[in-house]
């Protein structure tokens, strides 16, 4: 039997913070520990700084970069929307600019994604943000640990076939949590194998949200979510509404 490696695909968003910007492309881009397809989408920074900084990695790193400037901020959503549309890789990542992730964190998916060959998707523990939940069950799937995830949120993994089943993120919703809670719902309804690391912890370096505007945001998530009428069938300007 012909083996054939595994080719990833990580989409990095970024607005603004070129100090944070840097700070994630040594720690994550840099120390991933294994090469992958690099989809940067910029959703019109205003801090030119950011396209700079992007610009010297391609560079002097030689890294190569698929880029993709957006001509206007539409949000979070939409520019991951326009990465996935680039992204040609048998499994997915989604990468924000604040974000801190383990040491050689593409090494340790890989390991069980390698291991674990129904992998539908996979995240790591995500603090900073307590938003979203993570416990499962737990069992054991050639000998590793696998905790099944109540949410596939934040930093994650997905493969070709979950984005072909769920789709992009639905770019109607408030901002980033309803998008990708609702993400979430549609890729737990399809019945793949998901779950999250144990014991690899990805930081949410920046937080705007005192406790208080945090429980009020969770609120406005879930009234967002319980109000959408369409709960089974996704559309957004990147495919026709279906009736």
């Amino acid at each position: 039997m012909n083996w054939k490696p595994i080719k990833y695909s990580v989409v990095f968003t970024t607005y603004n913070r070129p100090e944070l910007t840097e700070s994630v492309i040594y720690n994550a881009i840099l120390g991933a520990g294994i090469d992958f397809e690099l989809i940067w989408v910029d959703d019109c920074s205003t801090e030119y700084k950011v396209i700079e900084i992007m610009s010297k990695l391609s560079e002097e790193l030689s890294i190569d970069i698929k880029s993709v400037l957006r001509k206007e901020n539409g949000g979070w959503a939409q520019a991951v929307n326009d990465g996935l549309k680039e992204a040609t890789g048998d499994y997915i990542f989604i990468l924000d600019n604040d974000w801190a992730l383990p040491e050689n964190w593409l090494q340790i998916f890989d390991y069980y994604i390698k291991n674990i060959p129904n992998t539908g998707g996979a995240c790591m523990m995500w603090k900073g943000f307590e938003s979203y939940g993570w416990m499962g069950g737990k069992e054991f799937k050639n000998n590793i640990e696998v905790n099944h995830c109540n949410k596939i949120c934040g930093f994650r993994c997905f493969s070709r076939e979950v984005f072909n089943k769920v789709g992009y993120l639905d770019d109607r919703l408030g901002w980033y949590g309803p998008q990708d809670s609702d993400w979430s719902n549609r890729a737990l309804r399809t019945g793949e194998l998901f779950y999250y690391i144990p014991n690899q912890i990805v930081y949410h370096l920046e937080d705007g949200f005192n406790k208080d505007k945090k429980k009020q945001f969770v609120k406005d998530n879930a009234d967002k979510l319980k109000n959408k009428k369409d709960n089974n069938i996704y559309y957004s300007p990147y495919e026709p509404r279906k009736t």
